[in-house]
C-alpha cells in the first residue's frame, strides 16, 4: 500500500474556491485511476490517501516563477525534503501534488521549458519521497501523469531507458516519454513491473508493507466512482481548453477516437493565428466506449 498525502497546489485549490467537500472528492476519484494503474504490478498495489491538502497561501516548500509557474526542479527538492521537518508529511510514504499553474524547467538561470511532471526516482519511503505533475482541476487530465511520476517514485525507469531500455517507448506503455495516447496508454510494460517488483526488494520500501498512519479512505474502493461517472467529453472540453487562452472549444464525438480512448476537442487558440483546431486529449476511465 502506497500512503500517499495529497496536495493540490494554489490555483488548483483556488479552482474549488470555498467548496472543500468538491475538491476532496475531486482527490479521491483522481487517485482511485492511479490506484487502478498500480494494481497491474507484481504484486498489486494500493493507493491509500492519508491526507488531503489543499494550499492556500505560498509555503516555503512552493517555488514560483516570475510568469506564475511553478518551478519544478526546486519545489520537488523542497517538497521532498519536508520529510525532515514535517510530521505531518513524514507519515506518508510518498507525497503527491497536483499543479495547474504550470511547470518549468529553471537550471542554472536558464529558461529550459515546461513538463508535464517530475519524481525523485527510487524515492518512496524515505526523505525526498516527491513527485508532483500537471492537472487542470475537474478534467482528470493528470492522472497519466500521477501514475508515471509515482511509478518514478517506486523506482521505474521510462521505458527505452536503464533497466527498461528492452521495452520500447513506441509501444506507449504509462513510462513511455514522451506520452502516447492509445490501447496500451494504461498500462504498465514488464519492464516497469520488473523494476517496481525489484524495489520491493529493497530495504528502503519496508514502508510499503506497514501501516503507518490512519487512512482517509484505501483504493481502490468498489463503491468509488470514476471520473467518467461524473464528467463527459463536452465538460472535459470546456474545462481543459479554458479562456483567456482558448474562446470557444466544442467536443467532438467520434467512435475511432472513443476506441483508442481519445476526446477530440474543436478549440479556437487566440495564441494561435490557425482559427479552429482538432486537439485530441486521453479519455477519462470510465468514459463510455460508445
Amino acid at each position: 500500500t502506497v500512503e500517499t498525502h495529497f496536495i493540490t497546489a494554489l490555483n488548483h485549490t483556488a479552482y474549488f474556491g470555498n467548496e472543500t467537500e468538491e475538491r476532496i472528492a475531486y482527490a479521491m476519484l483522481f487517485m482511485h485511476s492511479v490506484s487502478l494503474r498500480l494494481q497491474q504490478l507484481v504484486a498489486p498495489a494500493r493507493i491509500a490517501l492519508t491526507a488531503i491538502e489543499g494550499l492556500q497561501a505560498k509555503t516555503d516548500y512552493l517555488h514560483i516563477h516570475d510568469d506564475g509557474r511553478i518551478m519544478v526542479d526546486q519545489t520537488l527538492s523542497a517538497l521532498g525534503s519536508l520529510e525532515r521537518t514535517s510530521e505531518v508529511h513524514k507519515r506518508s510514504d510518498i507525497l503527491y501534488m497536483a499543479v495547474s499553474a504550470g511547470l518549468v524547467k529553471i537550471r542554472r538561470g536558464k529558461n529550459l521549458g515546461g513538463t508535464l511532471g517530475m519524481a525523485n526516482k527510487g524515492k518512496a519511503c524515505r526523505n525526498g519521497k516527491a513527485a508532483l505533475g500537471l492537472d487542470r482541476p475537474v478534467t482528470f487530465s493528470g492522472v497519466q501523469t500521477s501514475a508515471h511520476e509515482i511509478a518514478h517514485l517506486l523506482n521505474a525507469d521510462h521505458d527505452g531507458h536503464g533497466a527498461a531500455k528492452n521495452c520500447s517507448s513506441d509501444e506507449g506503455y504509462i513510462m513511455s516519454s514522451p506520452r502516447r495516447n492509445g490501447n496500451n496508454s494504461c498500462a504498465f510494460s514488464n519492464c516497469s513491473k520488473n523494476d517496481i517488483a525489484d524495489f520491493l526488494t529493497w530495504r528502503y520500501s519496508k514502508c510499503l508493507f506497514r501501516k503507518d498512519v490512519c487512512h482517509v479512505i484505501s483504493l481502490p474502493n468498489k463503491a468509488a466512482d470514476l471520473p467518467g461517472d461524473v464528467i463527459d467529453g463536452q465538460t472535459f472540453c470546456k474545462e481543459y481548453y479554458r479562456e483567456p487562452r482558448y474562446s470557444n472549444s466544442t467536443y467532438i464525438k467520434l467512435q475511432s477516437d472513443l476506441e483508442q480512448c481519445v476526446f477530440r476537442c474543436l478549440v479556437h487558440d487566440t495564441y494561435s493565428h490557425v482559427k479552429m483546431q482538432n486537439r485530441t486529449s486521453f479519455a477519462i476511465d470510465g468514459t463510455p466506449c460508445y
